[in-house]
């Protein structure tokens, strides 16, 4: 895993290729049944800059992107969630101990969207069930300050 996050050579792909254009789309009319702010400009932030981007050398090697939290908190979030039962609830993600497979990208994005959106879990028992996403916060813009104000108001 050193070696291809250090040279990652041809494996390197635009994110628009990964996290296509279609699943951006998707995602933002996700975001929005959430009434979540800023989707638009979300979407916009995608079209123009992410989806031009290399995967590991345009984006999870961009100390920006690390410095702003973009992927860490809503992963730190996500991940793993001890739920209030005593089990555990894992995102479908290769860095989590999801225990369900998938084939190709399109039953991932699936199962990632259900787990993220449709299923119910409890993390308390005062609040019931909830989905994933509402268990997201935006970031503090005054703990990571390389935040801007737009991206602080449109961070989840």
């Amino acid at each position: 895993v050193t070696k291809l996050i250090n040279d990652p050579g041809m494996v390197d792909r635009e994110v628009g290729s990964v996290f296509t254009p279609e699943m951006a789309k998707e995602l933002l009319e996700l975001m929005q049944q959430q009434g979540w702010q800023g989707t638009d400009e979300a979407l916009h932030h995608y079209d123009t800059d992410y989806k031009h981007r290399h995967v590991i050398s345009g984006f999870l090697k961009d100390k920006s992107v690390g410095s702003k939290r973009l992927v860490s908190m809503p992963d730190r979030i996500s991940n793993t969630i001890n739920l209030a039962d005593g089990g555990i609830a894992y995102r479908p993600t290769v860095i989590s101990c999801y225990d369900k497979k998938w084939i190709d990208l399109n039953e991932w994005w699936g199962q990632w969207k259900q787990f993220m959106f449709t299923k119910k879990i409890t993390v308390d028992h005062d609040k019931g069930p909830v989905s994933v996403a509402s268990l997201l916060v935006p970031i503090n813009r005054f703990k990571y300050p390389a935040l801007s104000e737009e991206e602080g108001r449109i961070s989840i």
